[in-house]
């Protein structure tokens, strides 16, 4: 689990296997969900406050194609380390 401040729209986060996306329509209802069958890369494409009908804090993330609402609690950052060599 990461902190609000960690993920920004823009971000690759790691999303494990086995956790439960959803869809809402305009009025807050899901309409699609799926489980991720394994562990993967995914693209934040928006965040809770884009959706004011969601109770939880979520995530907007593009997944095979589509837009899915995630967790928080299920999203952790990906961070691309780049270190100095010294040669």
């Amino acid at each position: 689990m990461v902190s609000d401040l960690a993920i920004r729209t823009g971000d690759m986060v790691y999303l494990p296997s086995e956790v439960r996306l959803l869809q809402y329509n305009d009025n807050g209802l899901v309409v699609k969900h799926c489980k991720t069958e394994k562990p993967q890369n995914v693209l934040v494409t928006g965040n809770q406050q884009d959706h004011s009908f969601l109770l939880k804090k979520m995530y907007r993330v593009f997944f095979k194609g589509e837009q899915w609402f995630a967790k928080t609690e299920d999203l952790y950052p990906v961070y691309n380390k780049v270190e100095k060599h010294k040669w």
